[in-house]
C-alpha cells in the first residue's frame, strides 16, 4: 500500500487495469488469485487474497489473536503494524477454488484477507493530530496545506449515489441518513483508523468559510464493550482525565465524557445514535 499502482504492476509483473492489478500464483487446475487497488491518486490503497481455515490458523498462530469489531455493516478482524502504519483485516468470504485432490471446483470456508494503510487512533488523537491541534479557525486554504488532498467537497446528488453503491439495504440507509449521510458536504478525508473503515470521515460545522467545529465516529460494534472501552481508555491516555462525566440526555444508560482540549477549544466524546460507535467533537470552550 502506498506505492504507485504502476509500478506495482511493473514490480509484480501484475495485469493492471483502472488502478487494480491482479496478480496469479500456480496454474490451472491449481491457480490462486492476488489483488490490489489503488485510490484517485492511483496509489495502492489495498492489496487482497482469499485464504482458507488452515491458512488462516496460521496467520493467528504468526500474529496472535486479531482485534474483532464491526466496521459498517460488516464483521472484522484485524491485526495491526502502528509503526509502518499497516493492518491487516479479515471477514469471512466462503470461496471457489479447485480441490487439489479432485481437480473439481469446491466452496471453500475461509476469509478475505487484506492489507492496506491506516492511521492509528494515537496518532489522531496525539499532539500533532486534528484533535490537539485543532481545525478550528481553519478556512479551505489552511485544510488544503495542513492535509493536501483530505478536503472533499461533494452535492447531495453526489453523496446519494456514493451510498447507492454500498448496496445497503433500506433500514441502514435511513440509519446512515439519520447520522447525517447524503446531503451536500464539505468534509476531510484521512486513512481509517483501527475500527474505521475505508477513512476517517472529519465533518465540519462551517461559518463564513471557516470551520466552527468538527466531529468523526470511532465504531466499536454492537455489544463490543472490550473495542468500546479501548478506545475510551486510548482517548484518556491521550487527552488526561475527562473533566465531566454526565448521562446522556437522550439514552441515560450512556455517558458523555467531556475533555480538556488544546487551548480555549474542549472535546466531547458520547456514544453514537446506534450505540455502536464513540462520536468525539471538538468545539470552541464556553
Amino acid at each position: 500500500p502506498g506505492m504507485s499502482a504502476v509500478d506495482a504492476g511493473r514490480a509484480s509483473k501484475a495485469k493492471v487495469e483502472d488502478g487494480s492489478g491482479y496478480i496469479y500464483i500456480g496454474k490451472h487446475p491449481i491457480r490462486y488469485q492476488f489483488a490490489f487497488h489503488s485510490d484517485d491518486a492511483g496509489n495502492v490503497r489495498a492489496f487482497g487474497f482469499n485464504v482458507d481455515e488452515e491458512g488462516f490458523a496460521t496467520m493467528k498462530t504468526a500474529w496472535g489473536e486479531p482485534l474483532a469489531y464491526k466496521a459498517l455493516v460488516n464483521d472484522e478482524l484485524a491485526w495491526f503494524n502502528p509503526t509502518a502504519k499497516i493492518k491487516a483485516t479479515a471477514e469471512s468470504d466462503p470461496w471457489n477454488r479447485t480441490d487439489p485432490k479432485t481437480k473439481e471446483y469446491v466452496d471453500v470456508p475461509g476469509y478475505n484477507v487484506r492489507f492496506q494503510r491506516y492511521m492509528p487512533l494515537a496518532d489522531v488523537l496525539g499532539p500533532d493530530g486534528i484533535v490537539q491541534k485543532p481545525l478550528i479557525g481553519n478556512g479551505v486554504a489552511e485544510i488544503n496545506a495542513r492535509l493536501p488532498g483530505a478536503l472533499e467537497i461533494k452535492s447531495a446528488a453526489q453523496n446519494k449515489a456514493d451510498i447507492d453503491k454500498l448496496g445497503l439495504d433500506e433500514r441502514t440507509k435511513k440509519q446512515m441518513e439519520a447520522l447525517g449521510a447524503g446531503g451536500a458536504s464539505a468534509d476531510i478525508v484521512l486513512p481509517e483508523t483501527e475500527t474505521t473503515a475505508h477513512h476517517l470521515l472529519v465533518q465540519p460545522d462551517w461559518k463564513d468559510q471557516k470551520i466552527v467545529k468538527y466531529s468523526f465516529s470511532l465504531p466499536f460494534g454492537k455489544d463490543n464493550a472490550k473495542v468500546k472501552n479501548e478506545i475510551l481508555a486510548q482517548v484518556a491516555q491521550s487527552l488526561g482525565k475527562p473533566l465531566s462525566v454526565t448521562q446522556d440526555e437522550f439514552n441515560k444508560d450512556r455517558w458523555v465524557y467531556e475533555f480538556k482540549g488544546a487551548p480555549g477549544t474542549k472535546v466531547t466524546l458520547r456514544s453514537d445514535i446506534l450505540g455502536e460507535g464513540w462520536t468525539l467533537e471538538v468545539e470552541p470552550a464556553k
